[in-house]
């Protein structure tokens, strides 16, 4: 299998199975903006990605997300933007990396509300 993995900016990563790509992809604005929402949800720290323009994506990619190391081993509960519904929708829930990180795939590449139990 091979990957394309790039950094998105500081904090966020996409990586793509190129065995998943079929054909080639124009150009794409996938840059965001990590900040952290204080008192959304008690018992929980939350940070918003915020997308710079919401994309369609023509393959599944996974986004990475850098949370922080010192969130290891706590449960991440993510939310992903719905253009549909208009508003955010649990993706999936998922332990925090070794190395700080939460990952979902997607062909959607929108705004995230990522909760990580304290």
């Amino acid at each position: 299998r091979a990957y394309f993995a790039a950094v998105v900016n500081k904090n966020v990563g996409i990586t793509f199975d190129m065995q998943e790509v079929t054909t080639a992809v124009s150009d794409m604005n996938l840059t965001s903006t990590m900040v952290p929402v204080q008192n959304f949800a008690e018992g929980f720290d939350t940070v918003r990605v915020v997308a710079s323009e919401r994309t369609k994506l023509s393959v599944n990619a996974t986004l990475h997300y850098h949370v922080g190391s010192e969130y290891t081993g706590k449960i991440a509960y993510i939310y992903a933007l719905s253009e549909d519904a208009g508003s955010f929708e649990l993706y999936r829930t998922c332990t925090v990396n070794e190395i700080g990180n939460v990952a979902i795939k997607t062909d959607n590449f929108t705004d995230v509300m990522i909760l990580i139990a304290e």
